[in-house]
């Protein structure tokens, strides 16, 4: 119907679409969206190619950013280590390079700061002193320190990083990290202060449950199933082969409460199944783990506003939680309840 004019007419005006038998203003319309999110995927993935950069970052890219992303990477190529889309700091440096970024420029040694602080996590680390973060960047982009302190203290005028002091060392947090922490830190501390009346029977359900697991608990092995009945937060060491967790687990029941079980990885949360004989999942399980259509985002459904339904949650082998995943763990729990951490003393 159009000849040569097509490709024109579809991405320019491609109401005239409707012109053709059986095509409908609004699929016309359609049609033209459709053409032109095509055309300006394959305009940015031939520019990502041309400075080698993997084609399905430049899919993400464009599903945030749409037409302005060639624009919006100009002004700031950087921004491809945002959260989402987590393209490795080494290839965007190259990249922002190619596009004419000098060595000191400001966007470069904050991208550098950050990087530096994000691929701690990997090892651990949710903060660093502030002096390895500044010879440590300054090392990695070849700049003097004096930029680096500028640049810190730019991100925390942008609300980016958090300077706080431990142990009498000046430190720097990103900031969700920071605020991460103090929030497990506020919350631990208020289910710590729940308390829980005694069972008028504590004593004689102790005993039973150790005449029927064929166990003779130690002095603090039952102090820690009586802690169980009356305390917001227990920590356990010495894993759940024990038998601890066992008894802690008849004793809840005996009291009727509900308990849920989780770790880290599904190993660890089969071999909870398998030593409890409860069932057991992983924690990202237990809080309903969903990707979020719009941004591709891992979200978890289970939080502060639709709470566990528990009375007690079980954690094994505490040492592999992270900060941010202890933190979504405890918005979902609701207050008053009781938490129990299970956890090898040597990690």
């Amino acid at each position: 119907h159009f000849g040569e004019d097509t490709l024109r007419i579809m991405e320019r005006e491609p109401e005239r679409l409707s012109e053709v038998s059986g095509i409908t203003d609004k699929r016309a319309l359609e049609i033209g969206e459709e053409f032109r999110l095509q055309v300006g995927m394959r305009q940015l993935m031939e520019f990502f190619a041309l400075h080698h950069l993997p084609a399905d970052l430049a899919v993400r890219t464009y599903k945030l950013y749409g037409d302005s992303t060639i624009e919006l990477l100009y002004d700031d190529p950087y921004l491809l280590m945002d959260e989402g889309l987590d393209a490795p700091f080494n290839a965007v440096d190259r990249f922002a390079i190619a596009l004419g970024v000098a060595g000191d420029d400001p966007r470069r040694v904050e991208a550098g700061i950050l990087f530096e602080l994000t691929y701690n996590l990997t090892a651990g680390h949710s903060f660093l002193p502030e002096d390895k973060l500044l010879g440590a960047t300054a090392q990695l982009l070849s700049v003097e320190p004096s930029a680096v302190a500028e640049g810190i203290t730019r991100l925390l005028e942008a609300d980016k990083l958090v300077r706080s002091s431990l142990a009498g060392i000046t430190v720097i947090y990103l900031q969700a990290l920071y605020e991460a922490e103090q929030y497990c830190c506020r919350r631990l501390l208020e289910f710590a202060e729940s308390s829980f009346p005694e069972p008028k029977n504590l004593n004689k359900m102790i005993r039973s449950l150790a005449k029927e697991s064929g166990i003779t608990y130690s002095e603090e092995q039952e102090a820690a199933i009586r802690a169980a009945a009356t305390t917001g937060v227990l920590l356990i060491t010495g894993g759940p082969g024990t038998g601890i967790l066992n008894g802690i687990l008849e004793l809840l029941g005996q009291m009727q409460l509900k308990c849920l079980l989780a770790a880290p990885t599904g190993r660890a949360a089969k071999r909870l199944t398998e030593v409890t004989g409860e069932e057991a999942s992983t924690i990202h399980r237990l809080l309903e783990t969903q990707i979020d259509p719009a941004s591709g985002m891992m979200v978890f459904t289970r939080d502060a506003e639709n709470p566990l339904k528990c009375d007690a949650v079980i954690i094994d082998e505490m040492s592999m939680v992270d900060v941010q995943l202890l933190h979504s763990l405890l918005q979902a729990i609701p207050l008053h309840k009781r938490i129990i951490l299970v956890g090898d003393p040597d990690q």
